[in-house]
């Protein structure tokens, strides 16, 4: 990736060099660069819209001499450092923290709008008051984001843990004694799909833990083991809005039908108690879009992110795509592919304005071509001319693998079509970006043979392919998904 010279005056103290091959005013970076360099331009994203927010509640103010006592500045997670103590501490209103200095390493970095403030503040005053904070909100929300993201901001150890069947009473309770013992943080991530009997044992174990933080006392016990309590320990859990699957759950658990069908309602009152619940609701797309844009080297981010969301609108209205590609389309247009873009630092303004759009162009092609069904194709090309009408990209075909393409189908005696052709590379394009990728279609139309062609294109292309088919309906789920061994308490993968 090539960034701007004038992003960079001071990268090469650190030993970055300008590669000569390139045009004057560009550095060429490595990957672990490019994510350092990126999250520091999040982090002055986020600290110039706290400034922004901050003077225009001063300006509504009418006694500014009152202005350390906004709740705007309050709320505000602010780092102190004492010489003498050799400690960092952290406050957010009456919520005081230590600095854990646990090494993150060059993370990525999430978003911090308004939503996630409020978490933050939500959160910070439950774990201060020694409780559990509960994140609710639908899927793709940036639950479990967030409260990464605070733990990073505070320096704390964080282990998350999928709350499954294989959970038994001896993997709980070394889940809590691992808490008190070491100080660290955890997240029950759909702390609802725990048995009724395992709920009913968490609850016990939190709230003797939190008794014990709340007295200060220096040591707990727990199932006849005594432990010495590590005051900085807090516990957190996710829960999907999900009221369909909340009333499936609740319905099979008593016998009953409830009336209620909240993200709460499959949760024991004992259980709900020891924690404070706070609600995510859609998060600001806006804001997300043209933040991730600036840190991957776009200019012209506040510009191209209204054009997204006006692409992101229209794709809505007429196309025929999943209600769940619909809701984070563009959040993965600005967030994956933006990282592959090279952008020209020595362009007039309206060559770089026209570059940055045809990046995108190839960005928002690439990611959603291969999911259109074949009657969209024509009205996603109509949408994507009337978003950027100054923008004419042709198809670029990579000849290396479509030459292997037509020699693995070759092999296995299949005729090279054009619309199966176009699919292989499509497949081939997603599976260079994404990790995860699953193919839909009806039977018989060239699912697995779409796989088989581009392994074996790959292997002609000298690359090194391990394909294991699986049916996961031939396999138990715990030999899929693995499985806790209650007699010797170890975990077998699947």
């Amino acid at each position: 990736m090539i960034f701007p010279y004038k992003f960079l005056v001071h990268s090469t103290d650190y030993g970055l060099s300008i590669d000569e091959n390139l045009d004057d005013g560009k550095i060429l970076l490595l990957p672990s660069q490019i994510q350092k360099i990126s999250n520091l331009i999040l982090i002055l994203c986020y600290q110039r819209d706290v400034v922004q927010n901050l003077i225009t509640a001063v300006n509504k103010m009418e006694r500014k001499h009152k202005a350390m006592n906004l709740f705007e500045w309050l709320m505000q997670m602010k780092y102190y450092w004492f010489d003498q103590d050799q400690e960092c501490v952290i406050k957010s209103l009456d919520a005081k923290f230590e600095y854990g200095f646990e090494y993150q390493g060059s993370y990525t970095r999430c978003v911090v709008s308004p939503l996630t403030e409020r978490c933050f503040v939500c959160l910070n005053q439950a774990i201060h008051y020694h409780l559990g904070g509960l994140c609710l909100g639908p899927a793709g929300c940036g639950k479990k984001e967030t409260i990464s993201q605070l733990t990073i901001m505070l320096g704390k150890p964080f282990y998350n843990f999928n709350c499954t069947y294989a959970i038994n009473h001896n993997l709980m309770v070394d889940i809590f004694k691992g808490m008190a013992g070491t100080g660290a943080w955890i997240c029950l991530n759909n702390i609802d799909n725990l048995d009724v009997h395992i709920l009913s044992l968490a609850s016990q174990l939190l709230s003797a833990i939190f008794y014990a933080l709340k007295t200060r006392e220096e040591f707990i016990t727990i199932e006849n083991e005594t432990i010495h309590l590590v005051p900085t320990a807090a516990c957190l859990s996710i829960l999907v809005d999900n009221p369909k699957a909340n009333y499936n759950k609740l319905s099979l658990r008593t016998g009953y039908f409830p009336s209620s069908t909240s993200s709460t309602a499959a949760l024991p009152k004992c259980l709900l108690d020891l924690f404070r619940p706070v609600t995510l609701v859609n998060p600001d797309i806006k804001q997300i879009t043209e933040v991730l844009l600036t840190t991957h080297g776009f200019n012209y981010a506040p510009q191209l992110t209204k054009q997204l969301l006006a692409f992101k609108n229209l794709t809505e209205d007429f196309l025929h795509m999943p209600a769940m590609i619909k809701d984070t389309a563009t959040y993965e247009i600005s967030k994956p592919f933006a990282k592959s873009i090279n952008l020209i630092g020595t362009m007039t303004e309206d060559e770089q304005r026209k570059a940055e759009e045809e990046a995108l162009v190839i960005a928002i092609r690439n990611n959603f071509v291969p999911r259109l069904v074949e009657k969209d194709g024509s009205l996603f090309a109509m949408i994507l001319t009337d978003i950027f009408p100054a923008v004419d990209v042709p198809i670029i075909v990579d000849n290396e693998i479509s030459e292997a393409i037509a020699v693995s189908l070759s092999k296995k005696y299949l005729q090279p079509g054009p619309i199966f052709t176009s699919r292989v590379l499509q497949l081939a394009q997603l599976v260079s970006i994404h990790r995860y990728i699953l193919l839909v279609g009806p039977s018989g139309c060239g699912k697995s043979k779409s796989i088989q062609t581009l392994s074996g294109a790959y292997s002609e292309m000298g690359r090194t392919v391990n394909l294991q088919p699986i049916n996961v309906r031939s396999i138990a789920r715990t030999a899929f998904f693995g499985q806790f061994d209650s007699i010797t308490e170890a975990w077998k993968d699947g």
